[in-house]
């Protein structure tokens, strides 16, 4: 497959059946592609695991899971930063994720660092606490703002309130822009996408492992996975 084949493989719509999807890379699955069909499954109470058009999951009116929602978005930012970035030292995660947010989500410095003060809260401690600034954070399904806010962390009564349904929409907007500037044929942009890719584009999904073998291998390498 050439880079413009892995990209396209990468950025599957998530309503493309998963057989047809995996028939693409021998039996392999976009971790983007898992990722925006988890996502779903997490924010809408009735999505009995069908994925629908992604400009329509807004409109579902059973909404619920807002921390794994959450967590599934902040974990999509974190692996489009580091194909956006071409690398993946673990001392620059954090420039990465807002670089990348700044780039290709329109974000303001301090407004990409809001959404990077809720990512190492729910990661790192499963919670909604700042220890850097020993405040407490909020999470909620809707807000007053307009759904063309690019606002996705407001103040009030001096507390951070991050918005699912405005995270979800940055979400939307950041893949798409990444998605059009790999496309563009930029070189560089599709150079640094190419060297992450064999790393973290891809992974084998099994309901079932062979006798001995281990049926929770999500990793790109070779198949059947090693004996645990």
């Amino acid at each position: 497959m050439t880079t413009a084949d892995d990209i396209n493989f990468f950025f599957e719509d998530p309503t493309v059946d998963e057989k047809i999807h995996e028939a693409k890379k021998n039996g392999r699955r976009s971790v983007l592609y898992a990722l925006r069909r988890e996502i779903q499954d997490c924010l809408l109470d009735d999505n009995e695991n069908k994925p629908i058009i992604e400009s329509d999951v807004l409109l579902r009116t059973s909404k619920h899971r807002l921390f794994a929602t959450s967590m599934m978005v902040f974990s999509a930012f974190d692996l489009m930063a580091k194909f956006y970035a071409g690398e993946d030292d673990i001392n620059k995660v954090g420039a990465r994720f807002i670089d990348f947010l700044k780039t290709h989500g329109k974000l303001t410095e301090s407004s990409a660092r809001e959404i990077w003060i809720y990512r190492n809260s729910l990661m790192h401690s499963f919670t909604l606490y700042d220890t850097k600034t020993n405040n407490s954070l909020t999470l909620i399904i809707k807000c007053r703002r307009k759904p063309s806010s690019r606002k996705v962390v407001s103040i009030s009564w001096g507390s951070m309130v991050l918005c699912i349904e405005h995270l979800y929409l940055l979400f939307l907007r950041v893949l798409k822009s990444y998605q059009d500037a790999l496309s563009a044929n930029k070189k560089t942009e599709q150079g640094d996408f190419a060297r992450m890719f064999p790393k973290y584009g891809y992974w084998r999904y099994a309901m079932r492992a062979a006798r001995g073998r281990s049926p929770s291998y999500l990793g790109p390498g070779a198949w059947p996975p090693p004996t645990i």
